[in-house]
């Protein structure tokens, strides 16, 4: 959205809202899955035929992309200047999550915490692994 103009705050539309995150984010979700395994293994190098990128969805993969996209707005929420949760039923923002009232010590803290849970996963992962492919592969892939 910034690149065709709408400027932070207010490139935060549709997508970032609990309706989205209910029909069409896990619609996206779902259809874009195959794409990103597809350049994952084609930039890694792994050897898979083609029915290893046939995904057969169920409705268990709809629950987790919606619960995926409903936390993200959610989360988002907590930490950002602008939040449309409730377009398109009105584009005011929506700031009662706002953590301390203020988003940019927020949105630190924030970053803080889910980088640094990332972090733990990775390291957590690349303990698991044996080799780097495996890794990229359990980290991923699987």
């Amino acid at each position: 959205m910034f690149f065709i103009g709408y400027l932070p705050p207010y490139n935060r539309g549709f997508l970032h809202s609990f309706l989205a995150s209910l029909t069409i984010d896990p619609i996206l979700a779902l259809f874009l899955t195959p794409f990103s395994l597809f350049l994952i293994k084609k930039v890694f190098n792994f050897s898979y035929s083609v029915k290893d990128f046939i995904i057969k969805l169920n409705f268990k993969d709809y629950i987790l992309s919606v619960l995926s996209s409903f936390s993200h707005v959610l989360i988002d929420s907590l930490h950002h200047p602008y939040n449309p949760v409730f377009m398109p039923f009105t584009k005011k923002s929506f700031n009662r999550l706002l953590l301390f009232n203020d988003w940019v010590k927020a949105s630190f803290i924030m970053q803080f915490i889910f980088g640094a849970l990332s972090i733990a996963i990775l390291i957590y992962e690349g303990e698991k692994a044996k080799s780097f492919k495996a890794f990229i592969e359990s980290a991923l892939i699987k």
